[in-house]
């Protein structure tokens, strides 16, 4: 018979909790936040959020600081303990900033590797949260952080910041570019648009302009994601032009992306027009809009001339469940 596993025991069951209706005891709570597993208090501090009990804040504090020194693989208990602060509006400025600013190598296969840039991003949104003056200092240092998926995360929280500073920083990421990982450019842009508003799309256009195939597709994603007026335009010009650095797979899902009435229009038209290949690939991005009543009986007026569409275009033809039922 196999042994029961005692530490997997006590992390289930305080998964249990977490998702439970009513909180643990708190002095049964207050223990295992003491816990010398990192697993165990990353599992504590779920329960602590889950029930926002603040009579435990304390001893999150307290745990928080005990494992920046002692072991904590992937950082799960920090994250853990920090997100309940952040969360419960109990994390101060300086918590965030040393989350921030730490580093924790760890050792992989073939080497050490760094596993706390979740923790660092998880310290810069807290920042913001707190209307920190120095997230500018700190967006910047993380936008040129080691770790391509936390140099990305930084800039999708200084679009969430917006304003003139972030919109400058980013600007300055999108002209260094990021060799070491080209689809973060899709990031940046993003960023800087969210920030930028319609002044920036001429600047991302021109950097599409000349992109290779490696950062094309992520710029046009972010020009469809932006929902930005003059965005649409600059999408619907790259149909004409097939360009070799850009699908036309790329270009319809971020015209789909945009989400107006504009791009629902487009996607209609090249559903109706000659090129069937093109044709077959609007009907898979038009399915976004089936929310949309006069995009979907467009489509079946449509589907009455392409027969073949109908299997591509599947349940966007049947009538909506939701409003079935309402009916």
């Amino acid at each position: 018979m196999a042994r029961s596993d005692p530490l997997a025991a006590r992390i289930n069951t305080l998964d249990a909790q977490a998702k439970a209706d009513i909180p643990p005891p708190l002095p049964d709570l207050l223990v295992a936040l003491d816990h010398k597993s990192s697993l165990v208090v990353a599992a504590a501090g779920r329960v602590v959020k889950a029930h926002r009990l603040d009579a435990a804040i304390p001893r999150v504090n307290a745990a928080l600081d005990r494992f920046y020194t002692a072991e904590d693989p992937q950082c799960r208990a920090k994250q853990s303990l920090l997100q309940a602060l952040v969360d419960m509006d109990h994390a101060s400025v300086d918590l965030c900033q040393r989350a921030v600013r730490h580093v924790q190598m760890e050792a992989v296969w073939g080497g050490r590797q760094d596993s706390a840039g979740p923790l660092r991003i998880l310290g810069l949104s807290g920042l913001v949260n707190l209307g920190s003056q120095e997230v500018y200092a700190l967006i910047a240092d993380l936008l040129a952080d080691p770790l391509a998926e936390v140099r990305a995360a930084a800039a999708r929280v200084a679009g969430q910041v917006g304003g003139e500073r972030p919109a400058l920083l980013l600007r300055l990421r999108l002209h260094l570019g990021d060799a070491a990982e080209p689809a973060n450019i899709g990031d940046y842009a993003a960023g800087y648009l969210a920030c930028a508003g319609d002044a920036g799309v001429p600047m991302v256009a021109g950097f599409l302009e000349r992109a290779d195939r490696l950062t094309a597709g992520p710029l046009v994603l972010a020009l469809g994601e932006s929902r930005l007026a003059t965005a649409l335009p600059v999408l619907t010009a790259l149909l004409e032009r097939r360009r070799s650095a850009v699908t036309d797979r790329d270009v319809l899902t971020a015209i789909a992306l945009h989400r107006s009435e504009g791009a629902a229009r487009c996607l209609l038209e090249i559903l109706d027009g000659e090129d069937r290949t093109r044709a077959r690939r609007a009907a898979l991005e038009l399915r976004l809009y089936r929310e949309r009543s006069e995009v979907v009986e467009e489509v079946r007026r449509l589907v009455q001339r392409w027969p073949e569409l109908r299997e591509i275009l599947g349940d966007f033809l049947e009538p909506d469940p939701a409003s079935a039922t309402k009916e």
